[in-house]
């Protein structure tokens, strides 16, 4: 009786009660997404410790640090190289009155403080050097948004007017 409670199968009868946590240990590692499912390597350690470097630093920059050009300052992506010794911080600016310039100088001046308290939240056997990157992405989803919101302006007016001649849609239009 006993060595048949250690058995994974009991001469091809159900699987035995006693071995359920046995599988449903197992079951944790199985792709349950479907990037796991696509071999996507979504779950890397770059990427997890990017995140992580991530919330850390938008933490440091809201509570710690006192330069008042930082203050409207987003941390939207940090992408760590394979080795986890450089990390590439993409940022943006929250309003239209920072400047860019001083922005940039100013997380100049805080790397060292930044790299420093993440030494302290992060544990690794090196931390890595911070390069800081303007992150335009949010200026270029906003013009395609203008630019599909004035196709559709136009194409709701050329439908509105049938009688009209539709010959000056064929000619390229310059900006």
């Amino acid at each position: 009786e006993i060595w048949f409670r250690f058995q994974k199968w009991d001469f091809g009868r159900r699987i035995a009660p006693d071995h359920r946590q046995h599988f449903d240990f197992w079951a944790r590692f199985a792709p349950t997404r479907q990037a796991d499912l696509q071999g996507s390597h979504m779950n890397s350690r770059p990427e997890r410790l990017g995140d992580q470097v991530r919330v850390e630093l938008c933490t440091l920059l809201q509570r710690s640090v006192r330069d008042p050009s930082l203050q409207l300052v987003t941390v939207t992506c940090v992408r760590m190289s394979r080795d986890l010794q450089n990390a590439r911080v993409y940022y943006t600016t929250v309003g239209d009155n920072a400047d860019e310039r001083e922005v940039k100088r100013g997380l100049r001046r805080a790397t060292p403080f930044l790299r420093g308290q993440l030494a302290r939240r992060i544990r690794l056997r090196r931390t890595p050097e911070l390069k800081f990157v303007y992150d335009n992405s949010v200026e270029r989803g906003e013009r395609i948004a203008q630019v599909l919101e004035d196709l559709a302006l136009n194409s709701s007016a050329s439908s509105a007017r049938p009688d009209e001649d539709a010959t000056h849609l064929d000619a390229p239009t310059r900006r």
